[in-house]
C-alpha cells in the first residue's frame, strides 16, 4: 500500500469521525456528494437521506427564492472561498446561528471539481454576544435603555432634523 493511499484513507477517516464541524462536499451545481458525522449531528439527517440532494435546503425559504445558496457558490468561485454567518435550517425545521465557509476544489488543471463546505454551530456564542450587546444599552433591572443608547438615538434624531 502506498503512503498517498495511506495518507487519503487517513484523511478520510479523520473528516468522517470529526463531530463539532459539518464537513461535507457539494458538486459543481451545489449537490452533496459527502456527509460526516458532524454534518448529520448538526443538521439531523443521514448521508442517505441527504447525498444526491441541493444543498439550499439548508437555507430558509426566502433565503432559497432569492438565491443565496447560488450566489454563496458564486462567492467561493469568484475569491476561492466564501465565508458567512447566518441561520441554518435542520431536517426537523429548527434553525440554528451557522458559522460558514465554502472552498472550492480544483484539480492540477483548474477545472472545478466542486466544493468543500464546512458548518459550525455557534448558537450559544451569538447567544452571549447579543446579550451582552443588549446590556450594553439596556438596564438590566429595568429593560429600559440606558445612557448609550439614549445619546446614540438622540444623534440619529439630530441626523434627521
Amino acid at each position: 500500500m502506498s503512503n498517498d493511499h495511506l495518507t487519503d484513507i487517513a484523511y478520510r477517516h479523520f473528516i468522517e469521525s470529526v463531530k463539532d464541524y459539518a464537513i461535507y462536499m457539494l458538486s459543481a451545481d451545489g449537490t452533496v456528494i459527502s456527509w460526516n458525522e458532524g454534518a448529520r449531528r448538526a443538521k439531523g439527517y443521514l448521508s442517505d437521506e441527504i447525498i444526491g440532494r441541493y444543498f439550499g435546503l439548508f437555507y430558509s425559504e426566502a433565503e432559497q427564492l432569492s438565491g443565496v445558496p447560488a450566489k454563496n457558490l458564486e462567492i467561493a468561485l469568484r475569491s476561492g472561498q466564501f465565508e458567512g454567518e447566518g441561520w441554518r435550517y435542520r431536517k426537523d425545521g429548527s434553525r440554528f446561528w451557522a458559522h460558514v465557509m465554502i472552498d472550492t476544489i480544483r484539480d492540477e488543471q483548474n477545472t472545478l471539481l466542486g466544493f468543500a463546505k464546512i458548518t459550525r454551530d455557534i448558537s450559544e456564542q451569538k447567544a452571549i454576544n447579543d446579550r451582552i450587546a443588549w446590556m450594553a444599552r439596556y438596564d438590566a433591572l429595568t429593560g429600559l435603555p440606558n445612557r448609550v443608547e439614549f445619546f446614540e438615538r438622540g444623534g440619529e434624531a439630530d441626523h434627521w432634523k
